[in-house]
């Protein structure tokens, strides 16, 4: 059965090769940030833990989030 993508839900878009917006806009920093809160928020950890382990994630897969 098809999902029903209305006003109510949210859809997730990720510009990973840099075709929808300029990656010179210095994006990445703001991106980086609000990732190290989203691991904050979900995992309880402190800043400096959840800067370590979306560094590791990084580092490892190429990426914090897959999916």
């Amino acid at each position: 059965m098809p999902q029903d993508f209305g006003m109510n839900n949210k859809i997730w878009l990720f510009d990973l090769d840099n075709t929808l917006h300029d990656a010179d806009a210095e994006v990445f920093p703001r991106l980086h940030v609000e990732m190290t809160r989203y691991i904050m928020s979900e995992l309880d950890m402190a800043e400096e833990a959840a800067t370590l382990l979306r560094q590791h994630y990084w580092r490892i897969y190429g990426a914090t989030l897959k999916g």
